[in-house]
Parts: C-alpha cells; sequence; structure tokens
C-alpha cells in the first residue's frame, strides 16, 4: 500500500495537472454513456456542448495547465489550474452559445459540407498561424492572492479565445444537429490535436511539458 501511495504521489509531482486530466476523462465517460437516441439530428443542449469541449477540449492545453501548476505555489495549484479551466472552458461555452440557437435553424448537410469546406480553409490561411502562435504566449502570473486567481482566469480566457481561433472551425462542426455522438467527437478530436500538434512535432507536451513565450500582460 506504502508503494502504491509512493508511486501516486510520484505521479502526481511529474504531472501536477492531473486533475485536468482527470476532469477530460470525465466528461468522456458522461458523453460516451449517453444513450444513442440522445444524439438524434438535434441540436446539443448547451451542457452537452460544455462537456464536448471539456472533453475534446482539455486535452489540447494541457501543456497551458501544466505550465499554470509549476508557476504556482504548491498550496495554490488545484485553485489555479481551476481558475485557468474557469477562463478557458467560459470562451467555448460562449460560443456554443451563439453557435447552436443559429446552427438550429439551418439546413443540416448543407451547413455541415459548408463548415468542413471552410475548417479546411482556414487552416491555410495566416490569420489561423497567428492564433497557433498565440496558443504558446504566456503572461506573467502572480504568486498568491486575489492577483494570483485573476492573473490565472485571465491566462485561461485568453488561451481560450486564442485556441477558439485554431480550434473554433473545427469546434463548429459539434454545434450542427446530430454531430454530438461519439463518432464525431473522437474524429473532430483527432482533428483538433493534429492542427494543434502536427505529426513534425512531438505529441509529448500533451502531458510531459510545453514551452511557452512569455509576453507583457
Amino acid at each position: 500500500m506504502t508503494d502504491v501511495r509512493l508511486r501516486a504521489a510520484r505521479v502526481a509531482r511529474r504531472h501536477p495537472h492531473w486533475p485536468a486530466m482527470l476532469l477530460s476523462l470525465l466528461a468522456w465517460a458522461v458523453l460516451l454513456s449517453q444513450p444513442a437516441a440522445a444524439h438524434h439530428a438535434t441540436p446539443p443542449p448547451l451542457l452537452a456542448w460544455v462537456l464536448m469541449c471539456v472533453a475534446m477540449m482539455v486535452p489540447v492545453v494541457l501543456p497551458a495547465v501544466r505550465h499554470v501548476a509549476v508557476n504556482s505555489l504548491r498550496r495554490r495549484r488545484f485553485r489555479a489550474m481551476t481558475f485557468f479551466l474557469t477562463g478557458y472552458v467560459t470562451v467555448w461555452a460562449l460560443l456554443g452559445a451563439l453557435l447552436i440557437p443559429v446552427f438550429a435553424r439551418l439546413p443540416r448537410l448543407p451547413l455541415l459540407v459548408t463548415l468542413i469546406a471552410l475548417a479546411a480553409l482556414w487552416q491555410l490561411l495566416p490569420a489561423r498561424r497567428a492564433c497557433l502562435r498565440a496558443c504558446h504566449r504566456t503572461i506573467p502570473l502572480p504568486p498568491a492572492g486575489w492577483r494570483a486567481a485573476r492573473g490565472a482566469l485571465h491566462f485561461g480566457t485568453r488561451h481560450g479565445l486564442a485556441c477558439a481561433g485554431v480550434c473554433g472551425p473545427l469546434m463548429a462542426v459539434m454545434a450542427v444537429p446530430g454531430t454530438h455522438t461519439p463518432i464525431w467527437m473522437l474524429t473532430v478530436t483527432a482533428a483538433v490535436l493534429l492542427t494543434r500538434y502536427p505529426p513534425r512535432r512531438r505529441l509529448a507536451p500533451l502531458v510531459l511539458d510545453a514551452r511557452f513565450r512569455a509576453t507583457p500582460d
């Protein structure tokens, strides 16, 4: 039992962002446990959209979450990660609140084809590359007090906006009625990961490390 605890403590030290990984896995578990009838050609409820964003997008920002954890006092790491993820997920929740009611009024198949084409085109534009560069920047994180909470929240919000600039066209597909199914979620998640971490770059930063460029607040 002691060996198990020592191993768990060692893993927690190496991966201080493990709560975010667990949160994403729990969101996947909830989504995959939904009955198939719940996905039948209907717009995803906002709660389902938020769960999809947690499941699909939190793995993308694990390097940023780890950055927040290792640059925060140990006693307030969990709080800092919580504020970061709150800001990050709020951006995606607002995007869903905007897209879902609009897409619900449009013809499904033409909308889906258009979004996929636009998402493919977006990968080639300079604006998307600028957003990707912004995803690798950070801001100073105060060590304690309300400024630390505000800094983590601000960093999460800023990171969410940059990430939406990179992956938003792909994630918009998930706001189309009937696409909140496991096959669509897995396909779009794979596309998002390839967009953020192309094959020529190693995927290890997802769970191990991240290189951010400091920028002034």
